[in-house]
């Protein structure tokens, strides 16, 4: 939001570790961070369930708080015009109120309509200290010890693999 842009899209096949850093970053700015999915809506209450995007939408346009909405995996939903219409509406409301709508997904999915008022983030892979975090991370859940050589030749070999790739790795590895 501080950027100019109301709409973050992120691009990924890495959702808890996109929201992770939407999490780091409403810490940051002082925000809330409000998530929803179809499969449970925003899940406060009986209207926060619904897993209608539209009813989502409407919940972002009634929130006065300053805070970050989340939509994971909102991009088929952005084939229907007038949720697009409705989405540009809210994004209007939002960056006046000091908000930003952030949509994590593994596709790119941008109507022309919202080009200009969306930045578009492609997540690139992990760098070598957060695949050292997910290794230990991995050795105290199996209360492993590595010789540091060989970990710092697992952290080496696991660079260019995503987080959820490399934790797949070092478990079998390791287990």
């Amino acid at each position: 939001a501080r950027a100019g842009y109301p709409i973050i899209y992120v691009v990924t096949q890495e959702e808890r570790r996109a929201l992770g850093l939407v999490q780091a970053a409403a810490d940051a700015l002082r925000k809330s961070v409000a998530e929803w999915s179809a499969a449970r809506g925003f899940g406060d209450d009986a209207e926060a369930t619904s897993s209608d995007p539209t009813v989502a939408l409407d919940m972002v346009g009634r929130s006065t708080d300053p805070a970050l909405f989340v939509l994971l995996d909102f991009h088929p939903h952005l084939k229907d015009p007038s949720l697009v219409r409705r989405l540009r509406e809210r994004a209007e409301e939002a960056a006046r109120r000091r908000q930003a709508i952030v949509i994590i997904a593994p596709t790119l999915v941008l109507p022309p309509e919202l080009e200009k008022d969306v930045g578009v983030i492609d997540l690139p892979l992990p760098k070598a200290w957060e695949i050292a975090e997910v290794l230990d991370e991995v050795l105290r859940a199996e209360k492993v010890e590595l010789d540091p050589d060989i970990r710092d030749k697992a952290i080496r070999s696991a660079l260019g693999l995503s987080q959820n790739q490399a934790t797949r790795v070092f478990r079998k590895v390791i287990v």
